[in-house]
């Protein structure tokens, strides 16, 4: 179907985040996952406080994202892991100011990824900036966080603040995707 991008519209981005989901964790969406033990509808439909940016600002390079995760393991049971991002991955700040858009769709539905601990991008003039994360804030992605040769660079990650503070920051460009290994990209 001409225009139709899959994983973003209707229905189909929810099967789309519930495919990543089983991808990256190893277990059924209706599982659960930390941190959401208790409410595995939780783990891909955004609370409605949460707002997408309208601009976002290029803070440079994505080096590093930190989460804590029960991925390949039963709920609850968590484990904390790294990923060193790729050449062409770029850390985005939300930004009132009409900066630029995010080049990406913005969905209902996202996939749970875990706990954001931390990151650690680089500034356009080359300082190294690390955010260390209190509270309640997650990780999660694009509901397809599948790359392909057809759909290159469609896959996102987000930091989302459930205390309130909505999206924190966003992961995207290179080869980023979401695959049984983990975070690749």
């Amino acid at each position: 179907m001409r225009g139709h991008r899959r994983g973003f519209q209707g229905n189909s981005s929810l099967s789309a985040a519930e495919k990543t989901f089983k991808r990256f964790h190893h277990k059924e969406p209706t599982t659960g996952a930390f941190p959401f033990h208790l409410s595995s509808n939780a783990s891909f439909l955004l609370p409605a406080s949460v707002k997408w940016p309208r601009y976002v600002k290029p803070v440079g390079p994505a080096l590093r994202v930190l989460y804590e995760s029960d991925k390949w393991n039963p709920a609850g049971k968590t484990v904390e892991y790294y990923h060193d991002h790729g050449k062409g991955v770029i850390f985005y700040e939300p930004s009132k100011a009409p900066a630029q858009e995010f080049p990406h769709r913005f969905p209902k539905e996202v996939s749970l990824i875990g706990k954001h601990i931390g990151h650690v991008a680089e500034s356009e003039v080359g300082d190294i900036l690390e955010g260390i994360v209190t509270g309640n804030n997650i990780l999660v992605s694009s509901p397809d966080g599948w790359v392909s040769d057809t759909r290159p660079n469609k896959v996102f990650l987000a930091i989302i603040n459930l205390d309130g503070g909505g999206v924190e920051g966003l992961i995207a460009g290179g080869n980023l995707r979401i695959t049984s290994h983990g975070i690749e990209g």
